[in-house]
């Protein structure tokens, strides 16, 4: 085939180098074209202040990697690289097994990159390449039209939102609820380190500092939100002090005088920090099975668990008055952190009769996830582990597959806020 190829590189890591040579010489069999190992060694500079944990540091000297290139066109007409979308499911399929790979030689996937074949075949560092096979390629099966046209065809219509408005009345309505929790001026002293024992979490304090005041106006509400989110946690990670701006972030999402949209967009924000810890010990469950950890989620992750789980039912008395996109985004939050013996908290089979999910759409699969994480009972396909490691627990894994599943359903009409 002469067609220009997409390639994949992956990068395993095992406890030996006899299973390096093994894990190895199997991506060849499989049709990798290159495929070489090295030994960890200790990195060039400390990456511990940056992630607040180790990440690649000491108890991996002694281990090795597999590094492997492998090279994919299509079976039919056209190209790889012009309809990788609709390829995706089978480059996942790909990816479960190399991961497979890893695992039955007693170490982990860390995933991929991906490019035109022309250029990772030249940056791929040929140090300790044990297997290379020129021109090997591996065929897709050819989908047809009518794979993408069944995942358009699945989406459910698109949330009704109001118009977002003029975004300073987002900003007055969000530094209103601040100044009522936490004052305002000279009173909104930041609780920190010799600070006093009550006052403003860090990530609110600066709504009430007075250069925000008089500082240039937003031009969307949805700036504004993204400079909100990064205060609470920065660049989308949990830090120690998430967990002290739940409760505001609760207040503002509850507050009728906030725009619609944006008490969405906070309320997905809750969901995804909520939930990172899940989706961390999902992705990370071979790592830590093979280093001997028992979870990834780290304890600023767990408080936030903690403080939005224990926020839940507050966040539920607006189900009457709610946007059905709040509602939707509401069981989510109520499905993720249900528990055995909960009581009001538990959204009923009769709440989430009320959500727009028609029947064969990505929509009612996320439906159908709410009530068997709400239940604990098996509702057919949606019970599965999809491409998750059968290391990872089951209920980490329906967590991490409903925030996803909601994120992409809702985010793509908030987004325009």
């Amino acid at each position: 085939m002469s067609q220009q190829g997409w390639g994949v590189q992956y990068t395993l890591t095992v406890p030996t180098e006899g299973a390096a040579g093994e894990a190895a010489a199997a991506l060849a069999r499989h049709g990798h074209r290159l495929a070489a190992v090295r030994e960890h060694g200790p990195l060039p500079f400390d990456l511990g202040d940056w992630y607040g944990k180790s990440v690649r540091g000491e108890e991996l000297w002694g281990w090795w990697q597999v590094f492997s290139l492998a090279v994919y066109v299509t079976e039919g007409d056209g190209t790889f690289v012009d309809r990788i979308p609709v390829f995706r499911p089978y480059l996942s399929e790909q990816a479960r097994w190399v991961a497979d790979v890893a695992r039955s030689h007693g170490g982990f996937s860390e995933g991929c990159a991906e490019g035109h074949e022309s250029t990772l075949e030249r940056v791929f560092d040929r140090s300790g390449l044990l297997h290379e096979s020129s021109g090997a390629v591996l065929a897709a099966p050819e989908p047809g039209l009518s794979v993408a046209e069944e995942v358009v065809g699945h989406r459910a219509p698109a949330w009704v939102l109001p118009e977002p408005g003029d975004p300073a009345l987002l900003v007055a309505a969000v530094v209103e609820v601040a100044g009522r929790l936490h004052g305002s001026g000279s009173e909104a002293e930041v609780v920190g380190e010799g600070g006093p024992e009550v006052g403003a979490p860090e990530a609110v304090a600066w709504l009430l500092d007075e250069d925000f005041a008089f500082g240039d106006p937003y031009e969307s509400g949805g700036d504004f939100l993204a400079d909100l989110d990064d205060a609470v946690a920065h660049q989308g990670t949990c830090v120690p002090g998430t967990a002290e701006a739940v409760p505001f972030l609760v207040a503002v999402a509850t507050e009728p005088a906030v725009p619609a949209g944006a008490r969405t967009a906070l309320l997905l924000d809750l969901l995804r920090h909520s939930t990172a810890g899940a989706a961390d010990d999902v992705a990370l469950a071979d790592r830590h099975a093979a280093l001997g950890h028992t979870t990834a989620e780290t304890e600023a992750e767990r408080a936030v668990r903690h403080a939005v789980g224990a926020a839940v039912p507050h966040l539920l008395t607006r189900w009457d008055e709610a946007l059905d996109v709040e509602r939707f985004v509401l069981a989510a939050l109520a499905a993720a952190h249900h528990s055995p013996g909960a009581g009001a908290d538990v959204v009923s089979g009769a709440h989430l009769a009320d959500l727009p999910a028609p029947t064969g759409t990505d929509r009612a699969d996320t439906v159908a996830l709410m009530r068997m994480l709400l239940d604990g009972g098996d509702h057919g396909e949606g019970s599965g582990r999809g491409g998750a490691s059968p290391r990872a627990r089951l209920r980490d894994v329906w967590v991490a597959d409903l925030t996803s599943r909601v994120l992409r359903d809702v985010g793509r009409d908030v987004g325009a806020l």
